[in-house]
């Protein structure tokens, strides 16, 4: 019986702790049918290029207003169009504005790092 006392104390320890119970003060969980369409932008908002070219989403997009949002999807829109040519190097689908801001960065970045190759999108 002492084994057995033993056995079942090792097991409790191994066993892993309880989640707790969902809060009913923040209930953020939608459910969907199969095969149901879903507007991911209205909850993820729009998709940001990151400098190093990986993508990611505006965390706080849901809370947003519809002012807010309209003012991020201009900044973003501009932003993302220079980070894609400053990636790809293709400034084809460019603004003359956005050539500029475009090569106002690079040339920043030559002086900041000026061992880094001309061509360098970094």
């Amino acid at each position: 019986a002492a084994a057995e006392d033993g056995a079942s104390a090792e097991g409790a320890k191994n066993e892993l702790p309880k989640l707790p119970p969902p809060s009913q003060s923040s209930n953020t969980t939608k459910t969907y049918q199969i095969g149901e369409k879903i507007n991911l932008g209205d909850t993820m908002g729009p998709l940001v290029i990151n400098e190093d070219g990986t993508s990611s989403y505006i965390n706080n997009w849901a809370e947003m207003t519809e002012q807010e949002r309209k003012n991020v999807i201009r900044v973003l829109g501009r932003r993302n169009r220079i980070r894609m040519a400053n990636l790809t190097s293709d400034e084809s689908f460019l603004s003359a504005e956005e050539k500029q801001a475009l090569e106002e960065k690079r040339e920043q970045r030559r002086l900041t790092n000026p061992m880094a190759p001309l061509d360098s999108p970094n």
